[in-house]
């Protein structure tokens, strides 16, 4: 485990390049994109709960949690990957067209799954965690940094088990439907917390000392293994169907990854753009409404049926649905 304990600096400025600045670095288009499917999915999840939308063919809970999970998650994942692996290979990532073309890829794939073209949508999504790792694994092979060939075969994981989804959904697996379909949504939210568990034993203590002065934040080693242990356990039993309720669910995703890729977007993208150390209120004003979304979504279970949840939401009490009672919406 101690392989995966990667070392990881500050930024570094790189060497003015031409051409347009968005181009330059992984995290620019990525962390943007993320940042604003975020706000906009939003608004798209609300019209499709309320029916003002017609649905995609992933249905309901299914579409939110597959854009959340390896729309807006994994754009960031791929985002700080591309930027860090600079650090760690000595060699470049990808820029200019190369990155301009992944970003087209992420981009296509927030579309299709909003049309009638499932196969295309299928494809093209699991398509880019793909070439994602492949983009990744040219600089670390080059620089034999063999410490971080993992993360490369956790990206290709990501792929595997966004297809999965999909063709769950279409039918083309022996076990096919809504739960098969959330076993591969679980293993990637498994996936994308390891990620994270990784970065934050390394990247957290030295962002922490290196802003707040005196601080004296450490690393235990101890503490990693036990972490990175116990997602390996629950990564095996959502692969085997064992999943927990969906409000444990929320509580990781709303919580841990919002919380993780907030701090990341915000850290990176200032240490890169701005003076080091420099913050503003914007970003200091942006995490409470997390906080409190994260305590309401994983307090309260959610109302599917529009009337109890306009009820709910009203303040009054809940009615006795027939539908919400037997899940049928």
């Amino acid at each position: 485990m101690s392989k995966l304990l990667i070392k990881i600096d500050e930024p570094v400025a790189p060497p003015a390049a031409a051409g347009w600045a968005l181009w330059q670095l992984g995290f620019r288009p990525f962390y943007l994109l993320a940042g604003a499917f975020a706000a906009l999915s939003g608004g798209l999840w609300a019209l499709q709960f309320s029916g003002g939308l017609p649905r995609p063919y992933l249905p309901g809970a299914i579409w939110h949690a597959h854009e959340m999970l390896f729309g807006y998650a994994l754009a960031v994942v791929v985002g700080f990957l591309f930027t860090a692996g600079r650090n760690w290979s000595g060699r470049p990532t990808p820029t200019g067209p190369t990155l301009a073309a992944l970003a087209l890829l992420w981009l296509a794939g927030r579309v299709l799954v909003l049309t009638p073209f499932a196969w295309t949508a299928a494809v093209v999504n699991a398509a880019f965690p793909l070439a994602a790792a492949t983009a990744l694994a040219g600089p670390l092979v080059r620089a034999r940094n063999r410490r971080s060939y993992f993360l490369v075969g956790l990206l290709a994981l990501l792929g595997l088990a966004q297809f999965t989804v999909h063709a769950a959904m279409l039918g083309a697996l022996p076990w096919t439907g809504k739960l098969a379909a959330w076993v591969g949504i679980n293993i990637g939210l498994d996936v994308v917390l390891f990620i994270i568990a990784v970065m934050a034993g390394r990247v957290v203590p030295m962002f922490t000392n290196n802003g707040v002065p005196g601080a004296s934040a450490r690393r235990h080693p101890r503490l990693e293994w036990l972490a990175l242990s116990g997602l390996l356990a629950v990564l095996a039993a959502d692969a085997l169907g064992l999943h927990g309720p969906a409000l444990a669910a929320h509580a990781l995703t709303v919580g841990a990854v919002g919380g993780m890729t907030l701090g990341m977007m915000t850290r990176t993208s200032r240490g890169h753009c701005a003076p080091m150390g420099s913050t503003s209120p914007v970003i200091s004003w942006c995490r409470p409404p997390r906080s409190c979304a994260c305590c309401c979504r994983s307090r309260y279970p959610p109302q599917r049926c529009r009337q109890c949840w306009l009820r709910r939401c009203a303040g009054l009490p809940p009615s006795h649905c027939s539908r919400c009672a037997t899940g049928r919406y």
